[in-house]
């Protein structure tokens, strides 16, 4: 439970930390990705030494290159490139309100059926 508390804190925080820091010229939003993403694989890479070997598929090593560039870098840059130009709480809305476009997106182009779990 204290983890979920730190991490929710953290990622409160990263909205005003981060327009701070672009605010004050120090890093601009594709620095910013950078320097997240390197660590994140470094830090990934040093614990993973620890954790269960798993023997992954060669025809999977594609897939996840396209994930981790769409899915995290591409995701991260945007993000940070519009709070540039926009507030911390716009940025905070806008990140809580995306889920539930893709919901009502995927209920409309879709037909996909909401059920009371997706809601």
């Amino acid at each position: 439970v204290i983890a979920v508390v730190v991490v929710q804190f953290l990622y409160g925080l990263n909205y005003t930390l981060a327009k701070d820091v672009m605010l004050g010229g120090y890093v601009k939003p594709f620095g910013f990705i950078v320097l997240r993403v390197a660590g994140a694989t470094l830090l990934f890479w040093l614990l993973s030494f620890l954790g269960p070997k798993e023997k992954i598929d060669t025809r999977d090593y594609f897939r996840f290159f396209i994930a981790a560039i769409f899915g995290i870098a591409v995701n991260m840059l945007m993000f940070f490139k519009g709070l540039q130009y926009t507030t911390p709480i716009h940025a905070s809305v806008i990140a809580t309100i995306a889920p539930i476009l893709v919901l009502i997106m995927s209920a409309f182009f879709l037909k996909e059926k909401v059920t009371s779990l997706k809601f």
